[in-house]
C-alpha cells in the first residue's frame, strides 16, 4: 500500500496537467471557441420550391447578413427548408423549426408565410416574410388600413404585382383592346388578390376578362391553349 501511495504521489501532478491541457485543446478546437463560447445566430429559411426566384431570395438573405458583418458558418448558421411545393412536408418542416427554435425564420412565398404563421400562432419564434403578393389577404387579423398592427413576432414585406400597369401597357400596345385571358390558382391567396384587381380594372375600362383556373403547373400549357382558342387579344 505504501508503494502504491508513493507512485500516486509522484504521478498525480503530471496526470492533472495532462487533463488540463487536454481540456484546453478540446476547447480551442471547438467551432464556437473563437466567438467566446457564443453560439452562431440561427436562421431558418423556408421557401416553397426550387426555382430561380426562390434561389435568389435565399442568396439575398445570405448577402444581407454578410453586409451586416455576419460570417456564414461562423457567426451565423443557415438551415434551409424546401418542401418542393408539398404542403404536408411543409407542415412537418414547420414542426421541426418550432422544435429547434432558431433566432429567426425567413419565409418566401404566400404558402410558406401561411403555413409558418399558422404553426407559429403563439409566437414561439420570430418570423419575417418576403415574396408575398398580399399578406393582408393571406393572414387573418392583418389590417390593410393599419399595417403597423400585427403580432409582435411577425413582420415582412408585401410586393403586390403591378396589375394596373400591366393593363396600361396592353392598352398602349393595342388601344382597341377588348378581351384579355388570364390563368389563376383559386387555392392561392396571391393569385386571388391579383385576379380581383384585374377584374376591377377590366370592369372600369370595358374589357372582357376570360379566366381559367389551374391548380398545378402541369395544367398550365393546356389552359393557355384553351385561352387562345377563345380568341383573347392578350
Amino acid at each position: 500500500l505504501k508503494g502504491l501511495l508513493h507512485i500516486v504521489n509522484r504521478l498525480w501532478l503530471g496526470v492533472l496537467l495532462i487533463l488540463i491541457c487536454s481540456a484546453l485543446l478540446l476547447r480551442s478546437s471547438h467551432p464556437r471557441a473563437s466567438r467566446g463560447g457564443k453560439r452562431p445566430f440561427q436562421v431558418a429559411v423556408m421557401y416553397v420550391t426550387s426555382n430561380l426566384v426562390m434561389e435568389q431570395f435565399v442568396e439575398a438573405c445570405r448577402e444581407e447578413f454578410r453586409e451586416r458583418g455576419y460570417v456564414d458558418g461562423d457567426t451565423v448558421d443557415f438551415q434551409l427548408y424546401n418542401p418542393q411545393g408539398d404542403m404536408m412536408t411543409a407542415n412537418t418542416m414547420v414542426a421541426d423549426i418550432l422544435q429547434r427554435k432558431p433566432d429567426i425564420v425567413l419565409t418566401a412565398s404566400t404558402p410558406m408565410l401561411q403555413v409558418m404563421a399558422k404553426g407559429n400562432d403563439k409566437g414561439a419564434v420570430r418570423h419575417v416574410f418576403g415574396l408575398v403578393v398580399d399578406p393582408f389577404t393571406a393572414i387573418p387579423g392583418l389590417d390593410r388600413a393599419h399595417p403597423e398592427k400585427h403580432p409582435p413576432w411577425l413582420g415582412g414585406y408585401g410586393t403586390f404585382q403591378p396589375v394596373d400597369q400591366l393593363f396600361e401597357m396592353m392598352r398602349a400596345l393595342r388601344p382597341t383592346l377588348k378581351s384579355v385571358g388570364t390563368l389563376r390558382n383559386p387555392g392561392e391567396a396571391c393569385s386571388v388578390a391579383t385576379f380581383e384587381r384585374a377584374k376591377a380594372y377590366c370592369k372600369k375600362h370595358g374589357i372582357k376578362l376570360i379566366d381559367l383556373t389551374v391548380d398545378n403547373p402541369n395544367g398550365v400549357l393546356e389552359a393557355v391553349k384553351a385561352l387562345i382558342s377563345k380568341n383573347v387579344e392578350c
